[in-house]
């Protein structure tokens, strides 16, 4: 995706993601060369449909893979951000911080889903408010906000 030219998935309707692909390559039945990547191959709105449905720790991770992949995570429309191994529950710290510099990193114009769940304490409120702003101002269509009672 080439810088100042970003859009993603829900932000274009020129793009389907199902389309077919004009450009085929045919192997007539020969095994694939190793090192070929074809995932690669794909269209920004493809693979902003796959990433879409990974956790967001799991997407951001995507980056390291090759420059076009950099930004690529910045686009994704739907924003789950849960407990994992990065980020225990005994940590809820860490994953509050993370939700907080990925909603002002991401560049898409609108958010399909934002979903966050971990044990919430009152310390969290203005972190919890900033998202909330910024998910509204990007017209969200699907807030999810689990917060088991912390005790």
């Amino acid at each position: 995706m080439e810088e100042g030219s970003r859009s993603c998935s829900s932000c274009s309707s020129d793009d389907d993601p199902f389309a077919r692909r004009s450009v085929r390559r045919r192997y007539d039945n020969n095994p694939l060369p190793e090192n070929v990547d074809l995932i690669s191959n794909l269209t920004d709105s493809i693979l902003l449909h796959i990433l879409s449905s990974l956790p967001l720790t799991d997407v951001i991770a995507t980056e390291t893979l090759s420059k076009r992949w950099r930004f690529l995570w910045k686009m994704v429309p739907n924003l789950v951000f849960r407990h994992c191994a990065r980020f225990p529950s005994s940590k809820p710290s860490a994953l509050v911080s993370f939700i907080y510099k990925a909603l002002l990193l991401h560049e898409c114009s609108r958010i399909d889903e934002l979903s966050v769940g971990f044990e919430y304490r009152p310390k969290f409120r203005s972190a919890v408010d900033v998202w909330l702003h910024v998910a509204i101002g990007k017209n969200v269509e699907d807030i999810d906000l689990d917060f088991p009672f912390y005790s």
